[in-house]
């Protein structure tokens, strides 16, 4: 379970980030979460049984943030509804058939081996310049909320950077939980933090936009404890029938293409750390042809986001050393279940904007220098 803990943070950020952008309620919020949870678990089977056969974990990706955020405001500006959650349907309408769209595009060049054979002719300096821009293209989507709220947003930063970079060596019960988990551990106890200051009134006074960064809303919390049922099933087409449109499936095709190329180096790293030969080409092009079917079916059920190989559970696999499929299938069973516990969802939601935000802010700084030689 350790190997889903560490997606944890990356699996609730992206909709905190995206689903309010589109209009969406707490209720909403908690739904697309429990979501995210069930196609991350169904993904993974997938493709731990058809595709790269690896301890691979599949879940939402931060290459959709700026193509999803883009999309939401060019629907915001341009289209009039009777409310914000008639806007987050129609939203996450045309976000489905874009992520479906560009998912088929995706299985088509997966199955013609032209990821594989970009990877081969393009240079890591090419790649990694385009990751780079990527990552500078999501500014808004962390910095802006961090500040709106700074005596939240900047704890959370200070404790994920001591967490994962001066305490990561530190081990609790022989395990170096520090490093394992710091995106986790310095979003929740600023969530603590901030629920504290919450109920202690602290808040009362202040502006309707700083209680909306500071606080964890009591009607979050009402949410939680009464009305949120405790079980519900996501199923597919549950915000309704996918709009296809060529602009939406070519702007998630913007996402789609880095994060499967980003997917190529997860699986090698998983086969090194498995004891595996490393994969071949066709291999590749099966396990990138896989996650561009699970892509389809992030579309399908409505997450926001395709899906991805999480490096986070590569560099899990490497620390605790537990590189078996049995192990990632059966998290991955434990995650479908999760998928359908409403009250989870429903808490993860109560997540207070500025912490969100600077924990993307700061999780996307730590992804760019995951790899960069930082000892002398």
């Amino acid at each position: 379970m350790q190997t889903y803990l560490t997606m944890l943070g990356a699996t609730v950020l992206i909709p905190s980030i995206l689903v309010p952008a589109m209009g969406g309620t707490t209720k909403d919020l908690a739904e697309v979460i429990n979501t995210c949870f069930l196609t991350s678990g169904i993904n993974t089977l997938i493709q731990t049984l058809l595709g790269a056969r690896l301890p691979i974990v599949q879940g939402g990706s931060f290459a959709y943030l700026s193509p999803v955020l883009t999309i939401a405001a060019g629907i915001q500006a341009t289209q009039t509804f009777s409310s914000d959650h008639d806007r987050f349907l129609y939203t996450m309408r045309v976000l489905q058939g874009g992520i479906i769209g560009s998912a088929l595009i995706a299985l088509g060049l997966a199955l013609l081996g032209i990821f594989y054979w970009l990877l081969q002719h393009l240079s890591p300096i090419t790649i990694g310049v385009n990751i780079s821009i990527l990552g500078l293209s999501l500014y808004n989507s962390g910095w802006p909320a961090m500040g709106a709220c700074i005596q939240l947003g900047l704890p959370v930063m200070v404790l994920i950077i001591v967490f994962g970079f001066h305490l990561r060596r530190v081990q609790i019960c022989g395990l170096a939980f520090f490093g394992l988990f710091p995106v986790i551990l310095g979003i929740g106890l600023t969530w603590l933090y901030a629920y504290i200051f919450t109920i202690a009134g602290v808040y009362d006074n202040a502006s309707a936009a700083t209680q909306k960064a500071c606080t964890t809303s009591q009607s979050n919390f009402n949410y939680i404890l009464s009305e949120a049922p405790w079980f519900r099933a996501p199923y597919p087409g549950q915000w309704g029938s996918p709009i296809f449109n060529t602009s939406g499936v070519l702007t998630m095709l913007a996402a789609v293409i880095p994060a499967a190329l980003e997917s190529i180096g997860d699986y090698y790293a998983a086969a090194r750390l498995a004891g595996a030969p490393k994969p071949p080409g066709e291999v590749v092009s099966r396990a990138l042809a896989v996650e561009a079917a699970c892509c389809a079916i992030a579309g399908v059920w409505g997450t926001t986001s395709g899906s991805t190989a999480y490096a986070e559970n590569v560099g899990a696999i490497s620390i605790t050393g537990v590189a078996s499929r049995r192990v990632t299938q059966t998290g991955a069973a434990i995650m479908i279940g999760i998928g359908f516990i409403s009250k989870i969802g429903a808490l993860f939601a109560s997540i207070p904007q500025a912490v969100g935000g600077s924990g993307a802010a700061v999780g996307l700084g730590l992804c760019m220098v995951h790899f960069a030689p930082l000892r002398r």
